[in-house]
């Protein structure tokens, strides 16, 4: 069923064939179509206005057509052109033929033209038609050819939206149609798919990825089944090969260990390293060994796990002794570069003396090739390091405060060699005793060892 529904979603935006940037391209198409379809409207009502044709707000088909500009202009001229015939034809009556029974007047001293009664007396009558005429024809000769111009440049307001209503037509734009169906789809297909319609795109790539492995989820198996196998073929040689070399170490790094032990006071203690070995259900990591180090700290015990059996400051010395051997094991003499830092607390707890000296030399080799900090009260561990600090509390009330002071000057790291061997006092003889110890743990280890206040 989940493979039917794969291939049928497939199958259905293959044939669609969405792209991530196709929704926004479609929607400014839209755009420009509706655009173009406004311009066409807009060119055709303004050019119907200008050659004639139904009123731009004539919603209903009942109303009459309204004449257009052009139509006007020429109705105007029409009407207007008689008039000016007859104002020529009155101008011609008034200024041309002599009035009766009057007569054309002479000039009189002033210059003025009028006629003359028989009494003697000027009549000025035929002056002022002509005048009135005159001005009435200038009024009508600026108004004929104010509207010849106006029918000149609507003319030419034709013809430039005739020319661009033609270019609008004749470009090819995207049918609005075909776009609003595409972008239905879009969003249809998006809803579908609980995505957006630039994401549908993506949305293929993934459900084809499903319906690949669906169809090929038999074939996916048998290999993956054939990969596990050969892994664990490999997993079983390494296993295997591990193991013999743990048997080959466990002999050596035992006999080591115990060359280390008597110089430090452990001359009783007794090591051991114990490799069982797992059933393949039981496979670790590490393989198919569980590997476990015991100790028996005096002779006639029984062998236990060490961190069961030694207190700590035996378990810090075994932990020395081990780090030791596996410097010595390792080809390069350096160990494994993994820990880089080692930490001992109280390593010389009841060893003094030459024992302690013992514990600082093999602490000052272990520092040959990395960090080690040392906390210890013995004089002989310390003067092997090379940084030393002091460690003190004190109370104040209800609260306790610790603090890690670092001796910086030489003479500083002397008195507190002194008083480590004086138990608090220092003498001459302590401090001699100290510079002692000092100029001979001069080495250059990466010892640092923190000294308790000895009143603590």
């Amino acid at each position: 069923r989940e493979r039917d529904f794969l291939r049928f979603a497939v199958d259905e935006l293959k044939d669609f064939a969405p792209t991530r940037a196709e929704p926004a391209q479609l929607e400014a198409k839209r755009a420009r179509a509706r655009d173009r379809e406004k311009w066409s409207q807009a060119l055709g009502t303004a050019l119907k206005w200008v050659d004639g044709a139904a009123s731009a707000g004539a919603a209903e088909p009942d109303h009459a057509p309204t004449p257009g500009a052009l139509e006007s202009v020429f109705h105007a001229q029409s009407a207007l052109s008689p008039l000016l015939s007859a104002l020529s034809e009155s101008q011609a009556r008034v200024s041309g033929e002599p009035a009766e029974p009057r007569h054309r007047g002479t000039v009189d001293d002033t210059g003025d033209t009028g006629n003359t009664d028989d009494k003697g007396n000027t009549d000025d009558t035929g002056a002022d038609d002509l005048m009135g005429v005159d001005e009435f024809g200038a009024s009508m000769r600026q108004a004929l050819s104010t509207l010849e111009n106006a029918g000149h440049e609507l003319n030419e307001a034709k013809a430039a939206l005739q020319s661009a209503l033609e270019a609008q037509q004749e470009e090819r734009g995207d049918d609005l149609d075909a776009l609003e169906r595409r972008l239905f789809l879009y969003q249809e297909l998006a809803r579908k798919h609980r995505s957006s319609p630039s994401e549908l795109e993506s949305k293929l790539e993934s459900l084809t990825q499903k319906l690949e492995r669906a169809e090929n989820r038999d074939r996916q198996l048998e290999a993956l089944g054939r990969e596990r196998a050969q892994a664990w073929q490999a997993y079983l040689a390494l296993a295997r090969a591990a193991r013999e070399q743990r048997h080959k170490a466990q002999q050596h790094l035992c006999e080591t260990i115990h060359r280390e032990l008597p110089a430090l006071r452990l001359e009783d203690a007794s090591f051991r390293v114990t490799i069982e070995a797992l059933d393949e259900d039981n496979a670790q990591e590490s393989g198919l060994d569980k590997i476990r180090f015991e100790v028996a700290m005096n002779r006639g015990q029984n062998f236990s796990p060490l961190h069961r059996t030694a207190s700590g400051g035996e378990l810090s010395r075994l932990l020395l002794a081990l780090k030791l051997a596996l410097i010595e094991a390792s080809p390069d003499g350096k160990a494994s570069a993994d820990t880089r830092s080692l930490v001992f607390d109280e390593v010389d707890s009841g060893v003094g003396g030459a024992v302690a000296a013992a514990v600082g030399e093999r602490l000052a080799r272990l520092a040959e090739h990395r960090q080690v900090l040392v906390v210890t009260h013995s004089p002989q561990v310390a003067s092997r390091a090379r940084h030393h600090f002091i460690v003190s509390k004190s109370s104040a009330g209800a609260t306790t405060t610790t603090r890690v002071d670092r001796i910086d000057r030489a003479d500083n790291r002397t008195d507190e060699i002194a008083r480590m061997l004086a138990a608090g006092s220092i003498t001459d003889e302590a401090r001699a005793a100290a510079k002692r110890l000092l100029s001979d743990g001069a080495t250059p280890s990466a010892t640092s060892s923190a000294t308790p206040n000895a009143t603590q």
